[in-house]
């Protein structure tokens, strides 16, 4: 993982990752991911962003593989400036700059170097636009572990999906470049009612069902959410794996975390059938 794949793991520290491949399909399937992420992971409630037009993305472009360092920043500082919201930069330029991005590698019209400067700006960009806004106060109940499955390299989206998360109030803890045992042990050890894993696509398949298997053999309560390309290429994936949900689009992915979250609790209530008594953990 290269500078596009900094992250957090759940401790708020940054978890280091590989380099980029030369591959145009592998770029393809990170710019097709950081969209689906970063449009799942608001809230309808919280859709209140603006598309910029076509000539803003090119220029964010044009900023993005420049060779001054500063460009970028100075640029996104002017736009927070004139009072574009943390939604907008999010979900309208950063990701629509990954999106115009990822078309014009495939088309040959960005070099390797100049791409792996972009995507490591837009990190950066995250990161910084984060620092310098003031999200909602961590609620103790809503509580997520975001991971990539292990194998999978393209985790910007993860990564932005987590943060605009926690402007919203998740407590949301973040694994990259995990075995599907450290995982599942992060996710059980921390207390976290929803797991969200994922995958690129088909290459990476084995390793999701694998994490799927062992948390289900570990935490059997834990809620299971697939999200990424691998479920635009494969609808049925969270029934074939015995996951419990998945995510795409927006709506979607607002609506599961929400679902999970209160089914976690339910099966975690007493079960009047029994006199054993399960109680629900203040802060699961």
């Amino acid at each position: 993982m290269g500078p596009l794949d900094a992250g957090r793991n759940e401790h708020g520290t940054a978890d280091s990752g590989q380099d980029l491949g030369t591959d145009s399909l592998e770029f393809k399937a990170l710019t097709e991911q950081v969209a689906a992420r970063l449009s799942s992971a608001l809230a309808p409630e919280s859709l209140r962003y603006t598309m910029p037009d076509s000539d803003e993305i090119d220029s964010l472009c044009a900023i993005l593989v420049d060779p001054d360092d500063e460009a970028f920043r100075r640029h996104v500082a002017q736009l927070q400036a004139s009072g574009v919201t943390i939604e907008t930069l999010y979900c309208g330029y950063l990701a629509g700059a990954a999106r115009r991005l990822g078309e014009m590698w495939h088309r040959d019209e960005v070099s390797f170097f100049e791409m792996t400067c972009a995507t490591g700006r837009i990190n950066q960009g995250l990161h910084a636009i984060v620092a310098g806004s003031r999200g909602a106060a961590p609620d103790p109940v809503r509580r997520a572990f975001f991971a990539a499955v292990p194998g999978e390299t393209h985790t910007l989206g993860v990564v932005m999906a987590a943060e605009l998360f926690r402007q919203r109030g998740w407590d949301i803890g973040v694994g990259m470049e995990l075995p599907a045992r450290r995982i599942v042990r992060r996710v059980c050890e921390g207390r976290y009612p929803i797991v969200g894993l994922s995958a690129g696509g088909e290459r990476t398949l084995p390793a999701l069902a694998e994490v799927i298997a062992e948390m289900r053999r570990t935490c059997a309560k834990v809620q299971i959410l697939i999200s990424g390309p691998i479920v635009g290429l494969i609808p049925t994936i969270s029934s074939d794996l015995g996951a419990d949900g998945s995510a795409l689009e927006m709506d979607e992915a607002a609506r599961e975390m929400d679902r999970l979250l209160r089914r976690h609790f339910a099966l975690m209530q007493p079960d009047p059938a029994t006199e054993s008594q399960v109680l629900v953990p203040s802060t699961v």
